[in-house]
């Protein structure tokens, strides 16, 4: 339903206004289930919304995740066999001899080395289907207001898969060429589906549900994206389960199912930038009111700047902890001027360049935002005034019509706290004086009186019914 009070807001925010902000949400007080309601209608001043408990515990389950995946590529590297050796000694105690470098907080692996392409695509496709689980709940988030039991449980059950799929993330050269029974890259993409399926009920509930037609079409068009990328994910659980007898076989299985992670992801990016192509280009379509739902812009880049901070952070946590404690540097090495001091000097010089880039980055997007929400409550101020004036105008014109219309036709209206007379005289008293203008007869105007219309002298506003 609408406000009466302000027709372009729904009535949770009219009666609740807390709930778009991020605070006052708790267990308690929010209702077993409600339909997530939108934030903002189109052309509206937006109101900050900040980042609430469920967005922080889940920006903290990705620097776990991004850590997990910085110590699995550097397994790949560092705990492997090089390509070309010969093998192992039997009791492990001498493997140091081989030339490779174990790291204590990770598995010593046999295998083979993978090429620096292959390791990095097999390590960043779990990373990155979880971050599109990230992109979906903070889009979510910045254009539909979520309060009621039943979200909340569905966003613990969220956390929760995106937890043990970071857990299962594993070095590519321990499942590539062989099926055992942790399944390799199944066992991160299970929990990964189980999460992206539960965002496809909750986008179906508003393609269903919602009051709103944009948001209906919107989440409509979105559900079809969800299944694509769902049968790319699939395709990709079922090449890394299945044994082909065979240790190219399975390499080659292993790398098309990491592939499909990565296309699916690309997939996903490319159908939304054609939406919203064909949404602006397509002569025929309908407005862009009326087929999509007005985000929180100022939401977005707040959470965007928090994640790559968060990310920052985690390189910087990398750096720190690149060399296990207790490690011998050798004799020949300098303490201090050594390439291990070099190599992290460096990733300390690119990641501070990285931040001092995207905190100017955010700081003009940021900008932009304000400037254009500045604009749009001048311009809302503006047609305020101009409705009050235009609507004062209205009732002055039917105040004065009221009393210049014509006795004859309609007697004087019911004075408060007094009898209305009758009889054949009893608008004697209030009949003009001879000569009058405003006295009935032939030359009488009839019906109100000439003249523009108050609400013609505006284009922009409409005259409203009666």
């Amino acid at each position: 339903r609408i406000c009466p009070k302000r027709h372009n807001k729904e009535e949770w925010y009219e009666d609740n206004h807390t709930h778009g902000h991020g605070h006052g949400d708790s267990w308690w007080s929010t209702p077993w289930h409600a339909v997530p309601a939108v934030r903002h209608a189109w052309g509206e001043t937006q109101h900050e919304v900040h980042p609430g408990g469920q967005e922080l515990f889940l920006d903290l389950i990705f620097v776990g995740v991004a850590y997990r995946v910085g110590q699995v590529m550097k397994s790949c590297f560092y705990s492997c066999t090089p390509v070309g050796d010969s093998g192992v000694s039997g009791s492990g105690s001498s493997g140091s001899s081989t030339g490779r470098m174990r790291m204590l907080a990770e598995e010593t692996y046999e295998n083979e080395c993978l090429e620096l392409g292959l390791t990095i695509m097999h390590s960043i496709a779990p990373y990155i289907c979880m971050y599109t689980i990230w992109e979906i709940e903070k889009r979510h988030r910045a254009m539909f207001a979520v309060t009621s039991k039943f979200h909340m449980a569905l966003d613990i059950l969220n956390d929760c898969m995106l937890i043990l799929a970071a857990m299962n993330i594993q070095p590519a050269n321990s499942y590539r060429y062989t099926r055992s029974s942790d399944l390799g890259l199944g066992r991160v993409l299970i929990y990964v589906l189980t999460s992206f399926i539960i965002w496809m009920w909750r986008i179906a509930e508003i393609a269903l549900l919602s009051p709103r037609e944009n948001a209906r079409l919107q989440q409509s068009t979105e559900l079809l994206t969800c299944i694509q990328l769902l049968f790319f994910w699939t395709l990709a659980l079922c090449l890394s389960i299945l044994d082909f007898d065979d240790a190219s076989s399975n390499a080659v299985a292993s790398d098309f199912a990491a592939g499909l992670m990565l296309f699916g992801n690309v997939w996903w990016i490319w159908k939304q930038a054609l939406k919203t192509i064909v949404d602006l280009a397509l002569p025929g379509s309908l407005p862009l009111e009326r087929q999509a739902v007005c985000a929180n812009s100022g939401f977005m880049i707040h959470r965007n700047n928090e994640f790559m901070f968060l990310m920052l952070g985690e390189t910087i946590l990398q750096i720190v902890v690149a060399v296990t404690p207790g490690t011998s540097l050798g004799p020949d090495v300098h303490p201090i001027f050594s390439r291990l001091t070099a190599t992290a000097l460096s990733g300390f010089i690119l990641a501070a360049t990285m931040m001092f880039s995207f905190r100017s980055m955010v700081r003009g997007q940021l900008d932009n935002y304000e400037r254009t929400n500045l604009g749009l409550g001048t311009q809302s101020k503006e047609t305020d005034k101009l409705l009050r004036d235009v609507m004062a105008t209205q009732q002055n014109a039917d105040h004065a019509h009221d009393h210049t219309r014509s006795p004859r036709h309609q007697g004087p209206p019911p004075v408060h706290g007094h009898a209305i007379p009758s009889g054949p005289n009893a608008h004697a008293d209030h009949h003009p004086r001879e000569g009058s203008p405003h006295r009935g007869g032939a030359g009488a105007p009839s019906g109100p009186p000439p003249g523009p219309n108050p609400l013609a002298a505006h284009p922009r506003v409409r005259t409203p019914p009666g």
